[in-house]
């Protein structure tokens, strides 16, 4: 996609809160409406867009693109934040940018405290996010940063997309001793299986966050990185994997 010049409309809804933002190519946020009591994305998330639109002085036309996240999380925050997305990108045929949820999560905490400098021989630091999958299960990935100066918005890398799996005393083995940052509401999963068997111990450059604030303005750099790439869908064709398949370890 050829530079981003006009404003871009940002929806977070996968978690029990939700928020929307309107911020400009400069990072600048226009608007934004934050909801923070829990499950409401089908009462106000729809108002939350209007009133952000308005408050900018922009109408839907006048976006360069929308950003939904695209799980995991809530379903039905899911379903009710990618429909509005969809039918707002659809007329306009405007780009509409899939964001996973973990990776907002871990790019929304690094921009709060820094993501280092591996030059400066500041890092690796790691994030984990945590979402509670229910039963014993929490979904988690797990993610660094690169250093890329080239780029406007630090770039987020993946080693381990989203998946659910049961926290057990081998998980997360090969980053031990690194500086990590689990964060989220499954954070107390782990936290409690570390604890239970006496290995908090081991984690002594560990941050445990357990309320993360997670605002849509926040993955503003991770969208624009995503735009600057081409990895964005025709709103007719964005899908959000509703599944839960099961994996009884990761970072193997």
């Amino acid at each position: 996609m050829k530079s981003v010049t006009r404003p871009v409309l940002l929806l977070d809804h996968a978690g029990r809160a939700c928020s929307v933002s309107v911020v400009d190519p400069t990072g600048r946020v226009l608007a934004e409406r934050i909801q923070r009591e829990p499950q409401r994305q089908a009462e106000d998330l729809a108002l939350m867009v209007s009133d952000s639109l308005q408050e900018a002085g922009l109408q839907v036309r006048d976006l360069a693109a929308i950003a939904c996240q695209r799980g995991p999380g809530s379903y039905t925050g899911l379903r009710i934040g990618a429909a509005l997305a969809q039918g707002l990108a659809l007329p306009y045929d405007l780009p509409l940018v899939g964001v996973g949820t973990l990776e907002s999560m871990a790019y929304a905490h690094a921009m709060q405290v820094g993501v280092g400098s591996l030059a400066l021989g500041e890092g690796p630091t790691w994030w984990v996010p945590m979402i509670d999958a229910r039963r014993d299960e929490v979904y988690t990935g797990l993610y660094s940063f690169e250093d890329t100066a080239d780029l406007a918005y630090p770039n987020l890398k993946v080693w381990q997309d989203a998946e659910p799996c049961i926290p057990d005393k081998d998980l997360f083995l090969k980053i031990q001793g690194q500086k990590v940052y689990f964060l989220g509401d499954g954070v107390n999963k782990w936290h409690d299986t570390l604890s239970n068997i006496g290995y908090l111990e081991y984690w002594k450059e560990t941050i445990f966050v357990f309320e993360l604030k997670n605002i849509s303005s926040m993955w503003f750099g991770l969208v624009m990185n995503y735009l600057n790439r081409g990895a964005f869908h025709h709103a007719s064709a964005f899908v959000v994997d509703y599944r839960k398949p099961f994996f009884g370890a990761i970072f193997g």
